[in-house]
């Protein structure tokens, strides 16, 4: 059967099973294509894979440091790494509580870890994918519930967690916001919902470029406490969002609630974010006739043959193809850092997946945005840029009952675990 494998050319063959790779896998099988998918992990979903604790602690051995391997490369000659490691992920490490056995940590696989919890919006082209795929169907998608802000200047703890309005009936509910800002508040959502139109363009045609935030205060009159509300619906790590990706990022969340329920403008994949959606893909990218192979790197010969590429793969097959994809083995340069933290928490924080709209599911992800100057960083100092958390509720399947993820998200510096106890 192996060897059966190069005998005859492929029309594509994929390295990494990341969520672009195999949705792309999945659509080739379905238009005939012979597809050889391969990846040089031993699981699935690559950059977007969901670990069990046992599995995080390995992968973030694996990446503690910085390699100077590439697995697989377009140009010729390209040399297999020992290791089989990238450079996408790096100073990885992994802390537990040292009582969190006695705090309620539960037994390994009762986890799962994803290396890229993303919410969905419903009017994303990626959901609208799933549902021309027909792939959604095997996808069980969790309700995205409120979005809050972190408020400093709060009176109280309490109301510290000040929710974000996304719709009129919120702005003039919520009680955080004094009743004059309501009115400009109101002016802005009313004008981002159509901003495109003829009518709305001559308020901002021109300023594409400019920041959102001097926008905001130049055409709206919203101050610093409106526009940190505004600002957190961007999610740009940054906060130096322009007007032209703001105003259509913000017209995509308004637009997106209410689509396929009330109360909620975004999806979860439930059991591990975009790593059940990767995985799903490559099952059905399988009945439709392509060829998985795990645990299989690849290096391009110098050689070729009647404009076919030839892959030597790590099982000792070599191969032929048309067309090669692969997947980044390093960012690009110039790219921007991130970190990410992933943290279990012995709490189901109930507060934050309560049920606001009348007929809306109960929701098992919140997300919330702390400003910049609102978090210190290690030197004590305010941090310049702002995070944003993903809070997942043990409804996705990712953490026992009684237990929460908390997912901050920021520029710059390392990539780690955390399991622990709010105590």
């Amino acid at each position: 059967m192996m060897e059966s494998l190069g005998e005859e050319p492929w029309d594509v063959v994929i390295c990494g099973t990341g969520l672009q790779q195999s949705l792309l896998a999945l659509a080739l099988s379905r238009s005939k294509k012979r597809i050889l998918h391969i990846d040089p992990n031993d699981y699935y979903g690559q950059h977007e894979a969901a670990f069990s604790l046992q599995e995080a602690d390995s992968w973030a051995a694996t990446h503690a440091a910085t390699p100077e391997v590439q697995d697989v490369s377009t140009t010729g000659g390209a040399k297999t790494g020992a290791s089989g490691r990238d450079t996408i992920f790096k100073n990885a490490s992994v802390w537990k509580h040292p009582e969190a056995a006695d705090h309620g940590l539960s037994f390994p696989r009762a986890y799962s870890l994803a290396l890229a919890p993303q919410i969905i919006h419903t009017r994303s082209k990626l959901l609208e994918q799933l549902v021309s795929s027909r792939a959604y169907r095997q996808v069980e998608f969790l309700a995205v519930g409120s979005f809050f802000v972190y408020d400093t200047t709060a009176s109280d703890d309490s109301s510290k967690l000040a929710r974000i309005p996304s719709s009129r009936e919120d702005v003039f509910s919520t009680r955080s916001i004094p009743a004059k800002s309501k009115r400009a508040l109101m002016k802005f959502l009313k004008f981002v919902m159509d901003y495109d139109s003829e009518e709305q363009k001559p308020t901002w045609e021109g300023q594409e470029d400019k920041l959102l935030s001097e926008f905001l205060a130049s055409a709206f009159r919203l101050d610093a406490d409106l526009q940190k509300y505004i600002l957190a619906l961007t999610l740009t790590l940054d906060g130096r969002v322009t007007v032209a990706d703001g105003l259509a990022t913000i017209h995509r969340h308004l637009t997106s609630m209410g689509l396929f329920g009330p109360g909620f403008c975004a999806v979860y994949p439930k059991w591990g974010g975009s790593s059940e959606i990767a995985q799903v893909a490559c099952r059905a990218g399988a009945v439709g006739g392509g060829i998985y192979m795990l645990d299989t790197k690849a290096q391009t010969k110098d050689e070729t043959m009647d404009n076919e590429i030839i892959l030597d793969l790590s099982n000792d097959l070599s191969v032929r193809t048309t067309k090669l994809v692969t997947s980044r083995s390093e960012a690009a340069p110039g790219s921007q850092t991130i970190t990410r933290l992933v943290a279990v928490v012995n709490s189901p924080l109930k507060a934050l997946f309560e049920v606001v709209v009348e007929g809306a599911p109960t929701p098992a992800v919140a997300v919330v945005a702390f400003p910049s100057d609102t978090a210190a960083e290690d030197s004590g100092s305010a941090s310049r840029t702002p995070i944003y958390a993903s809070v997942n509720s043990s409804d996705t399947g990712e953490c026992p009952a009684g237990q929460s993820k908390f997912l901050p998200l920021l520029s710059y510096t390392p990539y780690y675990w955390c399991y622990d106890d709010p105590t």
